[in-house]
């Protein structure tokens, strides 16, 4: 038995067009344009306080408040403390050297959190069991074959 004229089950498309249009659905895009935008923002913020740091603890008072806190770390006090070994300010190398490393864990991080509340979201928003369960009858190739 062939199908009605007007209407063909959805699932005879096959391949990469069922693929897209089957997860190109609005929510989805609001969702990585959301995740687009966080992790676009994510770069610029790193990118500007590197920047900042960098003019700020280059100049030779940074250096020298620098150097001051690290002769006042061998003075005795109520806590013996170690002097540090760097000769330059922690931040400073942090933001020179490990730049890389972490921009890369504050996106992995930021994604890993993204990833969460989208699922807890659309999990709370989305369709029920019962709403799934009750579906057209011509919702795919077996049910449609059981039909005809």
């Amino acid at each position: 038995m062939s199908p009605p004229p007007n209407h063909l089950p959805p699932l005879r498309k096959q391949g990469l067009v069922w693929t897209m249009q089957k997860f190109l659905t609005l929510p989805n895009l609001i969702w990585s344009l959301l995740y687009i935008a966080m992790v676009a923002v994510i770069v610029w913020q790193m990118s500007e306080v590197r920047t900042s740091l960098m003019v700020r603890l280059s100049t030779p008072e940074a250096q020298a408040d620098w150097e001051q806190w690290r002769t006042d770390t061998t003075k005795p006090g109520p806590v013996a403390r170690r002097q540090p070994k760097s000769t330059e300010p922690p931040a400073l190398v942090l933001m020179r050297d490990y730049h890389g490393i972490c921009l890369g864990a504050a996106v992995f991080f930021s994604s890993l959190l993204f990833l969460v509340t989208m699922l807890l979201v659309r999990g709370a928003f989305g369709k029920s069991t019962a709403e799934v369960e009750n579906r057209s009858s011509f919702d795919s190739q077996a049910t449609w074959d059981k039909k005809c």
